[in-house]
């Protein structure tokens, strides 16, 4: 009473117990594992046109070690995406899943497979620069005809590094 009447400073009458303080302390970071953005956009690899889309992204942890087979990236360069089509089958399939680490943006080895933009299509396929400057799109799906991109038609969005894949 004497508090609420403004003539103490202390809210508890003498002697009471008091209640100890909690501090917050968010729970405690595990460094074996890495949250990394799953999109819900398909990237197609026939194509997948990106205009005026706005993928949902959710975080999902995966372990450390898993993560480090295929890459040294950091969990911010990283992204989970699912495959959509046939054209780079039997390597990639529908619905598997693709860890694309966008810290490397330049196609300097031949024949690897990247995830990247080719006229507003999002597209993974595997890539090849030419003597002439250009990039030839190829498909794995021998069905699907070379494709090839010049000037600034291509925009990479970085290197697939693994695919998942149910059985």
């Amino acid at each position: 009473m004497e508090f609420l009447l403004d003539e103490t400073d202390d809210p508890g009458p003498a002697g009471a117990l008091q209640e100890p303080r909690r501090s917050y302390s968010p729970a405690p970071r595990d460094d074996r594992v890495l949250e990394i953005p799953v999109i819900d956009l398909a990237y197609g690899m026939g194509g997948t046109y990106l205009d005026d889309v706005d993928p949902e992204t959710r975080l999902e942890p995966f372990p450390l070690s898993f993560i480090r087979r295929y890459t040294k990236a950091k969990a911010e360069d990283l992204v989970i995406a699912d495959g959509l089509g046939d054209s780079m089958a039997p390597t990639i399939g529908s619905n598997d899943q693709m860890l694309i680490d966008r810290s490397v943006d330049t196609v300097r080895i031949a024949d690897q497979i990247w995830a990247f933009s080719f006229g507003g299509v999002g597209m993974v396929k595997r890539l090849r620069p030419r003597p002439d400057g250009s990039i030839a799109i190829l498909s794995d799906n021998p069905s699907v005809p070379e494709d090839r991109a010049v000037d600034d038609e291509l925009f990479v969005i970085g290197r697939v590094v693994a695919i998942v894949r149910k059985v």
